[in-house]
């Protein structure tokens, strides 16, 4: 069903008017890969409004706080707070790295400035697996966990539309340029399957899906009705939304996130609660470096929608 674009002050003001007390505004999102090219009006509001959104995110990342981005007071809200929130930079970022994988894999050589945005996605959304997943099992089981379930008993990340592509796009990614040249991009999918799977270990421990305790998922893939459930759960409008507006709704997200985590520091994780198999560097290195991770995305997604790159010849 198309819903209508919203005008900017609803967007950012009505859903935003209570921000202060981390209100989830809802995403507007195009299907994967019907992101309007050029983007919708492509003028001087489209842009300012990206430049608005930048600049909040720098303001945070210098040590303001704008009320705008403050997360919720209470812990058990604020849980809630960042798994929707976490989830929906996580879409955006999939559909982003979704579309520059394509442009790579179509490409004749792998442009190594291509290869670094990919990568930076990636390493972005290992961040936001941390960010989610910032309770403990127990606030998992009492409050997330039956939220989802309320949604649907089968309730699976395996409906997010918008992960859907990327590893079919990935596996051919590494048969169509040399091992070297894309090496950051398959790097950071390792981590981010290495993250996935540490964090479902440790906020289900025994390992039990929801999809598989509604016995459920033994024939083909997720149904519409299955991913549009997802869809609401998240809070995920699907209409015509433009480069600038999709971009814009990250940046304010990435600005929610880092006033969290200055508000309320991610503390260090204990790699063996997280029942990771490695040395534990990677969880603390994704820790340490969110920050720069999601302003360098920030600055990378500003750059790439007010100068988009020419298109690859193959």
């Amino acid at each position: 069903m198309s819903e209508t674009v919203p005008g900017r002050a609803v967007c950012w003001v009505a859903f935003g008017a209570q921000a202060d007390l981390g209100l989830v505004e809802p995403l507007w999102l195009p299907m994967p890969g019907r992101v309007r090219a050029p983007p919708v009006g492509q003028g001087r509001d489209d842009t300012q409004l990206l430049d608005e959104a930048l600049a909040l995110v720098r303001q945070v990342a210098r040590g303001h706080r704008p009320a705008a981005t403050h997360p919720p007071r209470g812990t058990h809200d604020r849980i809630r707070y960042r798994w929707l929130v976490g989830h929906q930079v996580s879409f955006v970022v999939w559909q982003l790295a979704t579309e520059s994988l394509i442009h790579l894999t179509s490409a004749a050589t792998a442009g190594s400035a291509t290869v670094l945005e990919v990568a930076d996605y990636l390493d972005l959304y290992s961040a936001m697996l941390l960010y989610t997943a910032s309770c403990s099992p127990e606030q998992y089981h009492q409050i997330l966990r039956p939220a989802m379930r309320a949604a649907d008993p089968a309730f699976s990340g395996t409906w997010a539309r918008d992960h859907e592509a990327l590893p079919k796009l990935l596996k051919t990614l590494r048969h169509r340029h040399p091992g070297a040249a894309v090496r950051p991009v398959t790097d950071a999918y390792r981590d981010s399957r290495l993250m996935h799977i540490a964090v479902a270990r440790y906020l289900v421990r025994d390992g039990v899906s929801l999809l598989r305790q509604a016995r459920q998922g033994s024939g083909g893939g997720p149904t519409e009705s299955e991913r549009d459930v997802f869809d609401r759960f998240f809070q995920v409008i699907r209409t015509d939304v433009g480069a600038h507006w999709r971009a814009a709704q990250l940046l304010r997200r990435l600005g929610q996130v880092l006033c969290d985590i200055e508000l309320h520091p991610l503390e260090p994780f204990d790699p063996n609660v997280f029942q990771l198999r490695t040395d534990g560097s990677l969880i603390e290195r994704i820790r340490s470096d969110m920050k720069r991770v999601v302003v360098r995305v920030a600055d990378g997604v500003h750059m790439r929608v007010t100068s988009p790159p020419p298109s690859p010849r193959a």
